[in-house]
């Protein structure tokens, strides 16, 4: 069984967590439908009590096994508490992804939901 990840910050293609989903199948980059808050701290985290902008995300496709070692990096529900979100990829599919969040905010709230334009 497959499931849907959706990943914002160190995660993302191009960023030093990426390795993580090299087997990954990528369906693309999209947006949160729902508007939160985005920090940079030490991590980048997304804080759902604030609803500002979308959060920049790119989906994948991945195993049982591989979204446990997600959870495991993310200290998953102990630091991120992951949650299913709606998402719309750029070519205007909407699907269910899980999204990593944090309990509260911390850091620096950035002006946009695109951890590429930090």
């Amino acid at each position: 069984m497959r499931e849907i990840v959706a990943v914002y910050g160190s995660l993302r293609q191009g960023e030093g967590s990426h390795h993580y989903l090299a087997e990954a199948e990528y369906l693309g980059l999209g947006w949160t439908q729902h508007h939160y808050v985005l920090y940079a701290a030490a991590y980048p985290a997304v804080v759902a009590d604030e609803a500002a902008y979308p959060i920049r995300v790119g989906c994948y496709a991945v195993s049982q096994e591989l979204l446990q070692q997600l959870d495991d990096y993310e200290d998953h529900p102990v630091l991120y508490c992951r949650r299913e979100v709606p998402v719309v990829l750029d070519q205007g599919t909407l699907l269910q992804a899980w999204l990593y969040f944090y309990p509260q905010p911390e850091g620096r709230r950035l002006p946009t939901g695109d951890w590429k334009l930090r």
